[in-house]
This record gives C-alpha cells, structure tokens and sequence, in this order.
C-alpha cells in the first residue's frame, strides 16, 4: 500500500513540475535539461510498474539481484504482455522528452521563480518515486543491537542415528496460505492428507533476501540469506556462488551422501546451477539437460518442463540411487505453479479449482495432485522406509492470478517432512523462516547440527528471542552475510584445529583438506577437495600445477601430501607451504597450531612487510600476571600477535632446564610456597601439574610448543651457565640456529 501512495504522489508532483514549466518561456540549455530530468523519471515510473508486475511489491531484493546477475535462462515467453507494453512506453518517453525540448510555451512567461518550481517538483517527483522508496528500506531501520558472529553458528554435523536417504521437493510459489480453507475451500487436497502423518510447520514467515527461487535455495542450506557481493560488476562472472558458505550439500557431502538436483528450467538462470555445483552435487540436471531424455522434447512451457515430466525422470532416478547408492539426497524444483498464471501439466488437464477461471489457482490443485502422487510413490516403493521426503515452497508467490486473494491472509511458506518413522501427524507452530529448514531437517534423516543463522525448530533448545533477533538484524548484517561471497583475508592470523579439521581465520572456520593460495595481501583463495575445480582435479595436482607467483598452504592427508615430500608419515593430516614448485615447509599436524601473518608470510616465501616486533617479557602478561613463563602465557599472546617471547630458562636439581626466574620469589609467587633447594624435573612438573592458574614449560614441552608453532621466536634469559643451557636448547629446539635468540651477557659467551 505504501508503495501505492507513493507512485501516485510522484505522478501528482510529476503533473505540477509539467505545469510550472508550461508557463514559462525557457531558454534551450532549460529545455535540454528539463527534458531530460523528464526522461530519467519515467524510466524510473516505468520500471517501478515493470516490477510490480512480477512481484508485486515494486522493486524488490529478486529484482535486484537478477539485475546484477543477469536473465539469461529466463522464460521471457510468460511475460510477451509486459514486454510490448515496455516497449511502448520507452518509445513514448522518448517522443514526449524531445517534444518538451524542442518546443515553449506561446502564451505564458511567469519568470525565474517558475523554472526553479518546475525543478524542485521533477526533484521531488524522483525522490518520491516507489523505486527510489527501496534504498530508504536499505538505509533506514531500527536493528537491535546483535552482533552477527554470536548468533551465526559455524555450519557442522554429527551422527545421532542410522542415518536415512532424503528426497527435497521446492515448489515453485507454493506458499501454505493455499491450505486456507476460509479463501481457498477444498483446493489442497493432497497434500492435506500428507501432512495428517508428517511434521508440519505453520509459521514460516519470509525474511528479507529470501524471496526467490535461489535465495530460497541458499537461505534452506546455507543458513543465510542471499545479499549480493558489493564487488563485481556482473555476478554472472564469478567463477563459483558463495564459496565460503557451508550449506546442507557440503554437510552431507562430508558424511557420504550422493547429491542430486533435478530442475525443470535453465541452470543458467540466477545462478542455480553454479550453486549446485559449488556445494558438491554429484549431478546436477536442469532444461536443457531433462528435455533430451524425454520421448517428446517440445513437451514443455516458456520456462522449461512440465511438471509431469519432471517427475517422472526424478523417480526414475530415485530407484536408481536408491539400488546403487548407501546414502543419497535429490533435490527438485517444480514449475507449473509459477507466476503469473502458472501451467497445467497434460497430465492434470482435467483438474480445475472451481469454475476453472482462475489458471493460477487451477496450476497449484494439478501440483498439489503431482506431488502427492510422487510422494506416495516414494512412500510404497521397496525403498520409502529408508527415505525422508521434505516438501516446501520456495519462497512466497510472486504477482500472479490469485495474489490479491493470497493478500488477505497472512502468509506463510509451506514445510512439511515425512518421516517414515512417524505416522502421527506434528503441528510446529514457532516463528520460523526458510533459514531454519536445513537445520530442522537434519534430525530426521540422523543427524544433529546447526546451519549459520538457521535453528532446529523441533528442538527443545529453541530460543524465540534469538530467531526474531536474527529477523530484525538481517539488513543490519548486510556486510558480514556478503562477505560469503569472497574467500577472507588474513588480518591477525590462521588457526589449525586438528580434532574438529578446521581452520579458523579472523571468525571464519573452513574444513580442511583445503588449499589455501594468498596474495601479497594475504588475501586467500580457498579450494576444497569437494569443489576445486570441473576437472576433479585433487589438491595435491593444484599444487603440482601452480604458477610460480602463487603462494599457498595445503592442509590435506598425509598419504596424499607425499607427493610433494616423501619423508611426511602415511597417517594424519600434514601441512605444507610454499610457492609455486617450492615447498619451504613440510610437517604433520598433530596438535592445533596458530600461524600469525607474520609466520605466513615467512613459510609462504612472501616478502613480509617491515614491522617493529614487540618482544613478550617472560611469555608476556596472562590474567594480570607477570613473569609467569607459561605455555598459558605463550598461547595467549600468540594470539594476540606476538611473534617473539622471551622466556626465563633455570636448572633443576639434576641438570635439566625449565622455565622460572628464580627459586625464591618468582618461585613461591606461583607455587605458593619457599623452597630451600632446587626441584628436580620430575618435581617439577609434578608442581606444575598441580599448580592452579597456568602451566610452567619446560624445554622439552616448550620445544614441542615451537614445533606447533613453527613461526615463533624465542629470546633466552638463562640465569647460570648460559653456554650450557644453550647447548641443550640447541638439542632440542626445531629450526634453533634462526628461531633461538640467545641474550648474551659478554663479550666471551658471543
């Protein structure tokens, strides 16, 4: 409505701009210019109607972004109406802008004051515009104050049962406000008796950046919505579609499962097929690639297949998986229900929704028909009992046939799971959107997780005040959601989990095997095993092949990594690093490590930019305390970007070096008590283990330290015997002649 308003006050000032300027007389350059503030603002009109038209609500965030991302696959056929009347209209702007700078008013010569009116009115038609309305949205609104990365939750899985094949059905437009009986009696039939054994959820609102078909197709597996890069000119030209995004492909992926799409229009089109392929389908089929398996390829509409068709080719398929695969998951997107009048696959010609005059609504009884066959099909066949069926729309109808009466109810999308465990039917009535169905699904099919910003709407861990926080903020997090986009920089450093396999750079975690090549910048580009390139190529072959000037990380297996460095072990995961054909660093990972830029840029061979480096005293200050000399303390300001630590070395009893100032105060500051005598190791570390607080090193922990840390520097303070000690850090410290810095005391020890 409020974009209703606004297009008819832009007119309204549009007409009074037209009328200032009919009464004056103005000068060429005036005409040229007026004539041209004309043109722009009925291109503007135009386009705002253009919009409306498919969707509804003006320009829109799928209007947008199929700008940026380009039409081509579209069914421009569907749309042959508004493509003449456009047409027309450009035209006519053209013909009205030159008649207004080529001719003046004969009767009229008000003056300056209304030229200038003409001007503010053109002025305050443009900003009034509906179309122009859109930014204020982007730029005005009131979010709370949430911060993304405490309420984005890192996508992963675990097993909690024998896990189930799953089968996800998007229907095109199908939003479960077609099940109100009180606008829509005895249209859904079907589906309606599906939902009598499944869970079904009956609040699915839609949030901002998910009402498309691909968004709708990121939001349900990524967990996020879908916010365009702010780089780049034509998305179109991106090689793959939210990389750093983990979805519920990559997730099932990583535990075995085999993924199909099947989809009736063209992979082309906003992306789809690039998405698919990013986030490891194993196959993926769109028009091109269905209609040449069907008897009759001109068996299809303006978008692509009917959906009769399409679901014959994917059951067909389903038996297939079912018989050569352990797990599998297809995935399908319907058609005849799209806007603006849908289409009746021949199968369904005989089904019509009462008089028949409504082809929309005629479209979704003939989908709800095909989808409930095919469903039961599923359900009856040798393999149902194996098999999680999910059935929703894909985001809310567009403009079609029935919208004005869509309108009058509030409106949801539709979601449903059939599990073949549950025959008693579930109604979930919590505020949802479609960013929480690939979390939601997980437990059905064996699994529990957490998908970015999606939550486990059958969980009793459901936090309400953190979904309507999630809602409110989307617009806010506009920037962290399109970082996805783009693989991260670097800015402080990269941490290797090897119990989860993950790294972690500045508030991302990625899964490794992954190959990591950086810039001067250390900006990354990241490649996976399961998407790194058409080719399958491994990551051991990238590597093999990379140009000269590429510097790189790989994290992958041991047993692959061998390749490059016959002396890494067969079992564990290994890092490399390196340029293109040389490797400078090769070593297994077998507890976490933290790199800091600086120890990239070193074990990479990039030439690292000129920096002061600060020395921690002791380890550095940890929990308000000094001199501590504590892996604690080492941790810690390695993190904090130290790269260099100074630590205080003292013989024990029987000759071995720990890390203490003294036996006296330091020593009772953190132990707690006086000794009149030096522990031995053993006692020491005995001390050590017992001492609350932190954790005292020793020269065999803290060499262990170092060999987890490859970049670190140490500065010695020995007490006693500095040539001794030193000659035993020589023995045990990796890399010692660069990494150990002795302080020396005179001009006999250098």
């Amino acid at each position: 409505m409020a974009n209703k308003l606004f297009a008819v006050m832009s007119a309204c000032l549009f007409f009074a701009a037209i009328y200032m300027y009919r009464q004056t007389n103005p000068s060429k350059k005036n005409r040229i210019l007026f004539s041209t503030g004309i043109f722009f603002f009925i291109i503007l009109y135009a386009a705002y109607f253009i919009a409306d038209y498919l969707t509804g609500k003006g320009v829109t965030d799928s209007i947008i972004y199929h700008l940026k991302y380009g039409l081509r696959g579209a069914g421009f056929l569907e749309y042959w109406e508004i493509t003449a009347v456009s047409t027309v209209c450009i035209v006519s702007v053209l013909l009205f802008s030159l008649w207004i700078s080529s001719t003046r008013a004969k009767c009229h010569d008000k003056g300056i004051a209304h030229v200038w009116a003409s001007y503010l009115f053109i002025l305050a038609s443009f900003l009034s515009n509906p179309t122009v309305s859109y930014s204020y949205n982007l730029l005005y609104f009131k979010p709370n104050p949430a911060d993304f990365s405490s309420l984005y939750i890192p996508p992963s899985i675990r097993q909690i049962d024998e896990p189930k094949n799953l089968v996800v059905i998007y229907a095109e437009s199908f939003e479960r406000t077609y099940f109100d009986e009180g606008i829509f009696p005895g249209l859904i039939k079907g589906l309606r008796q599906l939902e009598a054994g499944s869970t079904y959820f009956t609040n699915i609102t839609q949030v901002v950046f998910t009402g498309w078909t691909i968004a709708g197709f990121v939001s349900s597996q990524c967990g996020i919505p879908l916010i365009a890069p702010s780089r780049g000119s034509s998305m179109s030209d991106m090689e793959l579609y939210l990389p750093s995004a983990v979805s519920l492909g990559d997730l099932l992926h990583g535990q075995g499962y085999y993924l199909a799409y099947f989809g009736g229009a063209d992979l082309h089109f906003a992306g789809k097929g690039k998405f698919f392929r990013t986030h490891k389908f194993d196959e993926i089929y769109g028009r091109d690639e269905l209609l040449v398996q069907l008897e009759d390829p001109s068996y299809k509409t303006g978008w692509g297949l009917y959906d009769d068709s399409l679901f014959d080719l994917a059951y067909r398929r389903f038996v297939e998986l079912s018989q050569t695969q352990d797990k599998f998951g297809l995935f399908m997107l319907t058609l005849d229900t799209h806007h603006p009048n849908g289409h009746l696959s021949k199968s369904c010609r005989q089904i019509t929704y009462m008089d028949g005059s409504n082809p929309i609504l005629n479209a979704i009884a003939g989908s709800d028909y095909l989808i409930t066959k095919f469903v039961n099909k599923i359900r009856h066949s040798p393999y149902g009992p194996k098999t999680v069926v999910v059935v929703l729309s894909d985001h809310l109808a567009l403009k079609n046939t029935a919208y004005d009466l869509l309108n009058k109810a509030k409106r949801t999308n539709l979601f449903m799971i059939l599990d073949p465990d549950e025959k008693q039917a579930r109604e979930i009535n919590l505020r949802g959107s479609t960013l929480d169905v690939g979390s939601t699904i997980l437990p059905f099919i064996g699994y529990k997780g957490s998908i970015g910003l999606g939550r486990d709407l059958t969980d009793a861990g459901y936090v309400r005040s953190d979904v309507e926080t999630i809602h409110d903020n989307l617009l806010a997090w506009r920037e962290p959601i399109s970082s996805f986009w783009d693989f991260p920089k670097i800015e402080r450093s990269l941490e290797i989990n090897v119990k989860e396999k993950t790294i972690y750079i500045d508030g991302r975690d990625f899964k490794f095997p992954v190959l990591i090549e950086l810039n001067d910048q250390l900006e990354t580009n990241l490649k996976f095993q399961f998407n790194n390139s058409t080719d399958r190529k491994t990551l051991v072959e990238h590597v093999l092949g990379m140009d000269e000037d590429v510097h790189f990380l790989l994290i992958d297996e041991c047993k692959n990594a061998r390749v490059l460095d016959e002396t890494l072990g067969q079992t564990g995961f290994c890092l490399i690093a390196g340029r293109g054909g040389q490797y400078y660093k090769s070593m297994p990972i077998a507890e976490d490590i933290i790199l800091t830029c600086q120890d990239i840029r070193r074990l990479t061979g990039l030439t690292p930019s000129f920096q002061t480096a600060r020395v921690a005293h002791a380890g550095g200050g940890f929990n308000r305390m000094s001199h501590t000399n504590s892996h604690d303390a080492l941790d810690h300001n390695l993190k904090q970007g130290f790269s260099h630590f100074e630590l205080d070395f003292s013989f024990t009893e029987d000759g071995k070096l720990v890390c203490i100032h003294d036996y006296e105060e330091n020593f009772e500051a953190i132990f707690g008590f006086q000794t009149n005598e030096k522990p031995t190791l053993d006692a020491f570390r005995s001390l050590v283990e017992k001492a609350p607080g932190f954790k005292n090193c020793t020269l065999e922990s803290l060499a262990v330290w170092m060999e987890q840390n490859p970049s670190v520097f140490i500065i010695t303070d020995i007490k006693e015997d500095n040539l001794k000690a030193l000659r035993m850090i020589s023995e045990k410290a990796p890399d010692f002649k660069r990494r150990i810095i002795p302080q020396i005391y005179d001009p006999a020890n250098y």
